[in-house]
């Protein structure tokens, strides 16, 4: 028999806004994110599977700016992808 092994996720960044975010066209909405990992090498902030912008060394708490004019409508995902 094989013996189970556990995972254990670790919560290298989080954003600092509520999952659900609403955006209205014709405005620039400020945001952030929080570092939780001092090792990382590099962030890319992701919306729509397009990088929008990128941060090397990140660390603590990184703010941005999403201007809507220049996105599409509709429901989209923004996400950040993290390298070490």
């Amino acid at each position: 028999p094989q013996e189970k092994t556990e995972e254990t996720e670790i919560e290298l960044a989080k954003f600092n806004f509520p999952d659900n975010l609403t955006l209205k066209y014709g405005r620039v909405k400020k945001l952030s994110f929080s570092v939780l990992n001092t090792s990382l090498s590099k962030i890319e902030l992701v919306f729509s599977d397009n990088v929008i912008q990128s941060w090397s060394s990140p660390k603590g708490k990184i703010s941005f700016e999403l201007n809507s004019n220049n996105l599409p409508l509709g429901a989209q995902e923004i996400k950040i992808n993290i390298f070490f």
